[in-house]
C-alpha cells in the first residue's frame, strides 16, 4: 500500500530539483531509450551536478 502511494506521488510531477534519493528513483541512473528520455535525464544530471557545485561551494566557504 504505502509503495503504491510513493510511486503514484512519483508520478505527478519530474521532480527535477529535489533530493537524491528521488532523483534515483525518477530514474537518474537509467539507460534512456527515446530522445525525450535523453532529454529529461540529461536535464536531471545537470540540475543535480548544479546543486552539488553549489553544496561544495557552501562547505568550502564555511571552512575558511
Amino acid at each position: 500500500m504505502i509503495v503504491k502511494n510513493i510511486i503514484a506521488m512519483l508520478q505527478l510531477d519530474d521532480f527535477y530539483n529535489e533530493s537524491y534519493n528521488i532523483q534515483i528513483a525518477k530514474g537518474l541512473y537509467s539507460n534512456p531509450t527515446s530522445y525525450k528520455e535523453i532529454w529529461k535525464a540529461e536535464k536531471r544530471r545537470r540540475i543535480l551536478k548544479k546543486k552539488v557545485r553549489q553544496l561544495e561551494k557552501k562547505l568550502n566557504n564555511g571552512n575558511k
